[in-house]
């Protein structure tokens, strides 16, 4: 028990459960910003039609999963109509007029698991997900002109503890994105380079001796385990930590009076950090103000990720090993309960995190293969993650000769 309570305590810390405006419009700014833009302006179409959500077979075969789907349609058009219906107004007597897009919303992959599940089975059901396509396709030509491949996931242990909230969160999260990638790319265009604009406003100097990535321990009464932390000069923070599977822990900071006063996104937990120097090394000790934990952090030097990871990795436990090329090409096998093949490309995530996606599939099998993604981060010398197909596992790699940070 004692083993599921520490993740526990490190969520509730950092973190929260409600799906509060103020932190979707976050996240669907930041996701929408991550997607590839059209290549056409909407600006340039008069009228826009929203079709009815359609299925994969995967998730219109499956009962619960189609229902969920059609509870996503009714959120996507709930946020996206109203707005296609003002654009649809502004542009009835325009010179574009006579342009229609198509905006197809797509369910490709829905991984909810219920409230009930996640009180019996907690973290053990494993985490929920949901992969949409939003097609942008022009009516006249059938050219699609963007197809934005939107994905969410809510970790095991965050869905466990919120006994299934943040599983029914992601459905909001979605729409909010769907709707402001479409906002963002009808934008005016930005000017030209040439154009002469406003300086943008510097980040503060005093944030210099704090932006940045920390890494250490967090001392609670459940024990210690190690935490990440990115303080980012837009006033915001990010913390991960390579021994749970708990989602994103977001929140924000300032500085006062020569502290850093922070807040978590959700829950509105609030503390002070303090940068402290002994014999040229440098700490960051964060306390809450109801004092239930210690975290002390030293900087991490940025390292690049991309010529850091090509190699062979062999898998906690052994019977399963990775190699990554330098290209970002991968393959994986594997000997626990018969012989096992994946391979596929992978892509850097952020400046910790890689993401491997291909396929997986028996080494003598000669049926379908089965879709495969790994959300790899880098903790110390090792890699730590989630395996997923049909369900999610744990994995955790390290070199031949290395033992995996413990």
């Amino acid at each position: 028990m004692k083993r599921f309570l520490v993740p526990v305590v490190a969520v509730v810390l950092l973190s929260g459960w409600a799906s509060n405006s103020a932190r979707r419009v976050k996240v669907a700014t930041e996701e929408s910003a991550r997607l590839s833009a059209p290549t056409t302006p909407l600006s340039s179409y008069g009228r826009f039609d929203l079709k009815p959500m359609e299925m994969s077979v995967d998730v219109a075969t499956d009962a619960a999963k189609a229902a969920v789907a059609t509870d996503l349609e009714a959120r996507v058009h709930a946020r996206v109509q109203p707005v296609l219906a003002q654009w649809n107004a502004q542009g009835a007597n325009s010179p574009a007029s006579d342009k229609v897009l198509t905006v197809q919303p797509r369910a490709m992959k829905i991984r909810i698991i219920g409230g009930a599940t996640r009180l019996f089975a907690g973290a053990l059901a494993g985490e929920s997900s949901i992969d949409m396509d939003l097609e942008l396709r022009d009516e006249a030509t059938g050219a699609v002109i963007a197809k934005p491949r939107i994905i969410r996931s809510a970790g095991a242990v965050a869905g466990a503890f919120s006994v299934g909230a943040t599983d029914r969160n992601l459905l909001d999260y979605i729409a909010d994105i769907a709707r402001q990638y479409l906002e963002d790319n009808r934008k005016p265009t930005p000017p030209s380079p040439h154009v002469a604009v406003a300086p943008t406003t510097p980040l503060r100097s005093s944030h210099t001796g704090v932006a940045g990535t920390w890494s250490g321990t967090l001392q609670g009464q459940q024990g210690a385990y190690p935490l990440t932390i990115t303080f980012k000069g837009d006033g915001t923070y990010h913390a991960t930590s390579g021994s749970m599977n708990a989602g994103s822990l977001d929140g924000t900071w300032q500085l006062r009076g020569g502290d850093v006063v922070w807040e978590a996104d959700t829950t509105g937990r609030t503390g002070r950090a303090t940068v402290q120097e002994a014999n040229g090394r440098r700490t960051l000790r964060i306390v809450p103000d109801d004092g239930t934990y210690i975290v002390e952090l030293t900087p991490i030097v940025p390292f690049d990720l991309r010529t850091w990871l090509p190699g062979n990795w062999i898998g906690s436990g052994g019977g399963y090993e990775l190699t990554i090329k330098s290209n970002l090409t991968w393959e994986y096998t594997s000997t626990v309960g018969g012989s096992w093949f994946a391979s596929g490309t992978a892509r850097i995530e952020d400046p910790g995190t890689i993401v491997l996606e291909g396929w997986f599939r028996a080494s003598h099998s000669i049926g379908a293969p089965e879709g495969l993604t790994m959300t790899l981060r880098r903790y110390g010398e090792s890699l730590t993650g989630e395996f997923r197909l049909s369900r999610t596992w744990h994995v955790t790699f390290s070199r031949p000769g290395r033992p995996g940070t413990k």
